[in-house]
């Protein structure tokens, strides 16, 4: 379930884009990136079948209306619910612990990673830009918690009206997670290749916004 970014191809199908394109910055431009490992897709429909979500999941998505505020917020809630609530196959925690601890000899619990979304279909056509969750400053032993919190985020209010007025299916859109050892940043910033205030798309414009420290107030 997990993969080392070193065994990530531009072939490999069962990763995301957003992680598949950072490994593939360092494996093939050697563009040094934090220490990292991708949990596949794989893991999500394990995490799946083990709980028997599908049906569940399928029957509470078939009541949403997308252009209702209230029926989008309460079927959210019980579908992230549902999530959040469900166990973690050992096979799945023994993984992620494993490709974690390899990167520490000694005391490891101290060591901060993020645990980020890296779906299949993020970052492509569809960029589903902000609607899913990323989980800054996780411990070790909260890796399994922030993992659930990654995989419900593909619940939320916001991404299910994404993905259904994109017509995506559920199951197009697995979600793989990106675990990303944590830096001490300077400061982060959002790169624009065209306009963002305008309807033309100059080719010669970019847009950089930066914050000092972490990006989430920027994002």
């Amino acid at each position: 379930f997990g993969v080392k970014g070193d065994k990530i191809s531009a072939d490999t199908e069962n990763i995301g884009n957003k992680a598949k394109h950072l490994a593939l910055l360092h494996n093939e431009i050697k563009i040094a990136i934090p220490r990292s490992f991708a949990v596949s897709t794989s893991a999500y429909h394990s995490f799946i079948k083990h709980n028997k979500l599908r049906d569940p999941l399928d029957a509470l998505l078939a009541e949403i209306d997308i252009t209702s505020t209230r029926s989008l917020k309460q079927i959210s809630g019980r579908l992230v619910k549902l999530v959040e609530k469900a166990h973690l196959p050992s096979e799945i925690m023994d993984a992620m612990l494993a490709e974690y601890d390899s990167w520490y000899t000694g005391q490891v619990d101290n060591k901060l990673v993020a645990v980020r979304s890296s779906a299949l279909g993020e970052d492509g056509e569809s960029s589903f830009a902000g609607q899913y969750l990323s989980v800054l400053q996780v411990s070790r032993a909260r890796l399994g918690e922030a993992y659930k919190k990654v995989l419900a985020s593909k619940y939320s209010p916001e991404a299910l009206y994404y993905r259904i007025s994109k017509g995506l299916g559920d199951e197009e859109t697995a979600m793989s997670v990106l675990v990303q050892e944590m830096v001490d940043a300077r400061c982060s910033g959002v790169l624009y290749t065209t306009d963002i205030e305008q309807q033309e798309r100059p080719e010669d414009r970019l847009h950089l916004h930066v914050v000092t420290g972490l990006g989430e107030r920027l994002v």
